[in-house]
């Protein structure tokens, strides 16, 4: 069964007429018709399928279905009559989509599945749990929050000649306003407003908040600076998305490898109960490194 608005893959192979292998095609070279049920009647469906190479005479064959819950019917004929390509046809149940991957994730769990070649849907439930699990270990490694959001925020002065202010949810995309008040109470208006440009600059990457004037702070320190501020990614990075994409894929292929040496699979099934922490591979570790938040300037 595949699933509603997920990628549906299969492997099909050509050879021709005396039986070797054919190699090198595109989906030009095919003819592909796509119907799906609709009441008892099969019809036509307007999905793009499409065609690639995998080596050695075998392709991948791929379409999103948008319709749930029905059945989908796909051919495949080779262009060139020399070429016979087996199988020809499959039939996809079509299940709703499910609610559980959500998000905002690191990733999802379509691109898992084409970056691991998970053609049906016998690991989605699994992937589906670990998405949430990956993105909390994540940010709570790196000390942030990834996702693009509005922030207002008080961040603490480092030392008492205050010169720069450490956002928490870097990039900091744009500013709404920045006050500086050490007067007590505190006072956010007008008087105490700060202009970009002219009386802050922000750092290259984001994070930083740099003061052209210094502020020579006495007594109480808490809410001397107000920052209203649009932070975290619009777009989550490739080498972040990539990273979550191999820990969850490994730790599915540990469940299906039936690996019980790791901690939290449950022996004779291959069902995988919880993420840990060295369920993150090396490659990850260096990633999600290089994203923790810095404390200092």
């Amino acid at each position: 069964m595949a699933q509603l608005n997920s990628e549906v893959r299969h492997v099909f192979s050509v050879v021709d007429i005396t039986g070797t292998p054919v190699s090198g095609l595109t989906g030009a070279d095919f003819t592909f018709t796509l119907r799906r049920r609709s009441g008892a009647s099969l019809i036509d469906s307007a999905e793009a399928v499409n065609a690639q190479s995998i080596g050695g005479g075998d392709y991948w064959v791929f379409y999103t279905p948008t319709a749930a819950a029905t059945l989908y019917v796909l051919t495949i004929a080779a262009n060139a009559a020399t070429n016979v390509v087996n199988p020809y046809q499959w039939q996809d149940d079509i299940s709703p989509a499910s609610t559980s991957s959500v998000g905002p994730f690191l990733t999802t769990r379509a691109a898992i599945k084409v970056a691991f070649g998970f053609a049906q849907t016998e690991h989605d439930a699994r992937i589906d749990a670990l998405l949430p699990q990956v993105t909390d270990l994540f940010q709570k490694r790196c000390n942030r929050n990834f996702f693009q959001s509005s922030v207002t925020e008080y961040p603490p002065p480092l030392s008492q000649c205050m010169r720069m202010l450490l956002a928490s949810k870097p990039p900091i995309s744009t500013v709404t306003s920045l006050h500086i008040s050490t007067a007590v109470p505190r006072v956010y208006d007008g008087t105490t407003l700060l202009i970009e440009g002219t009386d802050f600059i922000v750092s290259e990457d984001g994070q930083w908040i740099e003061l052209v004037t210094p502020r020579y702070l006495n007594g109480v320190w808490s809410k001397v600076a107000k920052l209203v501020y649009t932070g975290g990614y619009s777009v989550i990075p490739g080498d972040l998305e990539r990273a979550a994409q191999e820990v969850i894929g490994v730790k599915v292929l540990k469940g299906a490898g039936k690996m019980y040496h790791f901690l939290n699979e449950a022996v004779g099934d291959g069902q995988l109960q919880g993420l840990r922490w060295d369920d993150i591979t090396p490659n990850a570790l260096e990633v999600i490194d290089s994203y923790t938040l810095r404390s200092f300037p």
